[in-house]
Order: structure tokens, then sequence, then C-alpha cells
């Protein structure tokens, strides 16, 4: 059995994940907002029922009872419960959602400060391992803008990071060149959003990653959103695991953006894939089947994505996303970007890298999507839109994130200044 508060609203209820059902098996929830309740699966079922209702589907549910009491005689497998007090179901269970900061304990990690450490807001830990170290299940991790050098290990489940400066994000520099974050095969339920990683560049150690990820078994809840990764031997590298993986930015990063091996599966969806050896490596032990990918943009790659494994739709290849400035590590989306506005809204976070409330309608179209990558660009006027196509609108004007600065450019067609 599990309760809810009457208080409590539809977002803040939390999800139960990694849950198994016998095929006669009935969950059955009490409490005060039960209106609905959804069951999604997280992954392919390995043990799956045949069902009528083909997980292809989702984000439909794949089953809902107003009355209280779920039935679930179909499947046995990884798949997570949410318990909705409203009549609209949620998108996806995996939706990179921010941790109710209400109900759960906050942890403080800023690296500028020099004095006392307890973990408090005014005495924060300075590392990021130390936070971790300070932390119990359930708490989330806020980590101030500032530089870290040092090798993270998340040895303990259901752990929440997170960047909380807007345009001044954490930076992880991996210690000694090897990964920044190691998230081990006994560590389940892990966000981690709003931060940046690079320098996990040794190539004298076999497997290392911005985030290496590490695993046993499918549905382990580990999620990755809204997060940049440059200058990595791999931005996320995952074994036997399913990562999920969505509005992250990966740019010249050595082996890949996203590297999966021996069996893993994930779900890699509306990010941004520039300047890498590989957008999207796949082993050859990995089942492409397993590999969802969708709404990811592909430019100045050697490949885009290396093995049998294919994009599924939405995927934008060739196209500059028009970066502001990777040289001086500014990821924003210039105006323009075919990156705006074209990603898709399932798992999609609610707010993005600079913690902006996504989506936004970026390209005056008077409908807000969702962007790909880490940014969400800010919003356009569709009467200050000219019908110019991507390389005239880009000449119009550049937008710098934060300061709204418009760079004009004459043009003949535009006859703007």
């Amino acid at each position: 059995d599990a309760e809810c508060d009457s208080t409590q609203s539809a977002n803040d209820i939390p999800s139960f994940r990694g849950l198994t059902f016998s095929p006669d098996g009935d969950l059955v929830a009490t409490g005060y907002c039960l209106d609905n309740i959804y069951i999604f699966a997280e992954s392919a079922l390995t043990n799956a029922w045949t069902t009528n209702t083909p997980i292809s589907t989702l984000p439909t549910p794949f089953a809902q009872n107003p009355a209280g009491a779920l039935d679930a005689p179909y499947f046995n497998g990884p798949f997570g419960v949410q318990f909705w007090d409203a009549d609209v179901p949620p998108v996806s269970v995996n939706a990179c959602l921010p941790p109710d900061e209400t109900a759960f304990n906050t942890v403080y990690v800023d690296a500028s400060n020099s004095g006392a450490e307890d973990g408090s807001v005014g005495s924060p830990w300075n590392t990021i391992q130390e936070g971790i170290n300070g932390a119990s299940p359930g708490d989330i991790i806020k980590i101030a803008s500032g530089s870290y050098t040092e090798n993270v290990n998340i040895s303990k489940s259901d752990l929440h990071l997170k960047g909380t400066t807007a345009a001044a994000q954490a930076v992880l520099t991996a210690a000694g060149a090897v990964s920044g974050v190691t998230i081990p095969a006994t560590t389940d339920i892990v966000t981690i959003q709003n931060l940046r990683f690079t320098g996990a560049d040794n190539n004298d150690v076999g497997f290392v990653g911005g985030i290496i990820i590490y695993g046993s078994s499918d549905g382990r809840g580990i999620e990755i959103c809204n997060n940049v990764f440059n200058g990595n031997e791999a931005g996320v590298a995952a074994q036997k695991t399913s990562p999920f993986v969505v509005n992250n930015t990966f740019v010249s990063n050595a082996v890949a953006g996203v590297s999966t091996a021996t069996s893993s599966s994930a779900v890699i969806r509306n990010n941004v894939f520039e300047a890498n050896a590989k957008g999207i490596y796949t082993a050859s032990n990995v089942v492409a089947t397993n590999v969802t990918i969708d709404h990811n943009l592909f430019y100045n790659n050697t490949t885009d994505i290396f093995s049998a494994a294919t994009c599924a739709a939405g995927c934008v290849t060739g196209s500059d996303p028009l970066l502001v400035n990777t040289a001086s590590n500014n990821y924003h989306l210039s105006l323009g970007s075919p990156a705006i506005d074209v990603g898709s809204e399932n798992g999609a976070p609610p707010i993005d890298y600079d913690l902006t409330a996504r989506p936004i309608d970026g390209d005056g179209d008077s409908t807000a999507t969702t962007d790909m990558g880490a940014d969400e660009a800010p919003a356009v006027a569709a009467s200050l839109v000219p019908s110019l196509g991507q390389w005239g609108l880009a000449a119009l004007a550049l937008i710098l994130a934060g300061s709204v600065v418009l760079r004009m450019r004459r043009t003949v067609a535009s006859g703007l200044n």
C-alpha cells in the first residue's frame, strides 16, 4: 500500500520505481488524492507476458484505474508507478523532474567555502564528494557555481545532484583525467542535472567518461539531464545499465558523446552532439533495439551513430546547431538554431541548463516546443520572425542567453540594419 497527502499537488507526488508484479498481482493504493493511477514501462521488459497494449505506444499509460486499485496481470519486469491526483497523466515516468525540495533534505556544496563545513546552507561542503558522503538516500545535493576538480563516486542510492546557479554552472573537471563521476552497480535512482563535465580524457584508462555508469540490470533509474560534456574521452559511458540521457549538449569528446557497452540499453533523446569522434557509440555486444535514440541533433562528428543502432525519429543531421561560442564554453543556442522547438516532450525536463522553464516558443510559431540540447532558447515573437529560412534568421540576430543582445546585420532580403 502507498498513501498520499490530500495537500499534495500532482507534480509533488513521487514515483515508485523498479517494482515487480506476479501474473496475478495487484497494486492497491490508498489515500485522499488518488483520482488515477498510471503504470509506465521504463524499459523493454525482458520477461513480459503478452499484452494488447504494446510498449511502443508509451507514454500512453500501460494501464490505469480511477478507482484506486490497479490490476497488472500481463507482465513482470521493471516499470514505474505514479500516483496522480489530476485527470491528465504525466508525459512519462522518466521525466527528469527536479525532486520536490519541500519533501526532501537538502545538502549544500560550494567550492568557495573556506570556513566550517556541515552541509548546511551557511556552511556548505566545498567538494561534491563530501556532499555525497554527508547525504542520505532521498537527499538533494545543491552544487553552487565554481570549479570542482575531483573524482566523484556516488556509492549511495536515491541521490539528486543539481547545479543551482543560472548562467554560471558548476564545472566538474576530472582529477587525474579519469572519470568525473562514477556510479557503481550497487547504486540506483540517481539524477544529475545542470552541471558541466570536462577533462575525463585519460587514454591509458580503458573505460572513462564525464559520467561512467556500471550496472547489472535494467531500470536502475539513472537520469542525466541538462548537462554539458566537453573535452572528455566519453561524455557519458554506460555499461550493463539503462541510463536516461535527455537534453544534454556534447561537444568535442574524443571517443563519443554517449558510449554504451556490454548489453547496455539507454534512452538518448533531445541531445546535441557536435564535433565528437562519435556522437553515439554502441558496442558490438549491445543489441541495437535495446537503445532508444530519437530527437537528437548531430553536427560535425566523425561518425554520428556508430553501430547497428539508428535514430528512431526526429533526428537532425548535418545542420550547425549554432551554439554561441564553444571556445569560450558558451553552449547556448543562437536565434535560428535548427535545435530550437524540434525536441520531444516525452521525458523532457521542465527546466533547462540555466534553470529557465521549458518549453518556450523559440521560433515564433506561437507553439512552445522543447529544444534539443541543454539550453532552451528565449522566446521570439511571431511578428519579429521574417520568413528568411535558417540562415537568414541567423544573420538577422544572435541572441546571447541572459543578456538578450541583438547583433543586427544589413541584408537585402530583410531590409533591416
